[in-house]
């Protein structure tokens, strides 16, 4: 079963073998019911995101699809991550960025938000 997953995530992503392996060597299924449990390259890619956007770094998030194998596996696509993009354009000059629902679920889904002000 987790075999066919993998195989329909590649073809949706476009992944090639080499990171598909990637993918299967991370994958722990019994971890994924435990709170908070992530993938190294999910968690990896929030801290950065977060890093970013904390930094006032827009550019660098802009070309997200330049993150190379974790952006593609974090981002596979851009439907949910454009909105972010917009909502950056609406921090005024030295607000406060602090951060929400900033978990990981079920491994591979962080849905963490961003508050300014």
């Amino acid at each position: 079963m987790f075999e066919q997953l993998f195989k329909s995530s590649a073809q949706t992503v476009s992944l090639t073998e080499e990171e598909l392996d990637y993918c299967r060597s991370r994958f722990v299924p019994k971890k994924m019911d435990q709170p908070g449990f992530g993938y190294a390259w999910a968690l990896e890619m929030n801290s950065r995101f977060k890093q970013l956007i904390t930094d006032g770094d827009h550019k660098t998030l802009v070309r997200f699809d330049q993150f190379g194998r974790e952006g593609r596996l974090a981002i596979p696509t851009p439907e949910h991550f454009l909105p972010l993009l917009y909502t950056l354009g609406l921090r005024g000059n030295g607000e406060e960025v602090s951060f929400f629902n900033d978990k990981a679920v079920a491994g591979s889904l962080t849905m963490t938000s961003v508050k300014f002000g």
